[in-house]
């Protein structure tokens, strides 16, 4: 955990996106000429990139400390 606590600035930048872009690309979409799909990692399939599909369903028992501290980030 104490890895993850060191490392975890540097995986939230402070804008994950350039709002300028997203007002662009919103213009072009209302005016039919883009498709625009943003997907948003949550609470359960983050932990699970990083542990492992299995790993991480055990974590909920194992390590609910873990689980708990990611769900506090979001």
């Amino acid at each position: 955990m104490d890895s993850y606590v060191r490392v975890r600035e540097h995986l939230y930048p402070e804008e994950a996106f350039d709002v300028n872009t997203l007002e662009e690309w919103a213009v072009r979409q209302r005016q039919g000429d883009m498709v625009v799909w943003i997907t948003f990692d949550g609470f359960f399939w983050f932990p699970r990139t990083l542990f492992g599909t299995e790993e991480h369903l055990y974590a909920f028992y194992d390590k609910p400390e873990v689980i708990g501290m990611f769900r506090s980030f979001l």
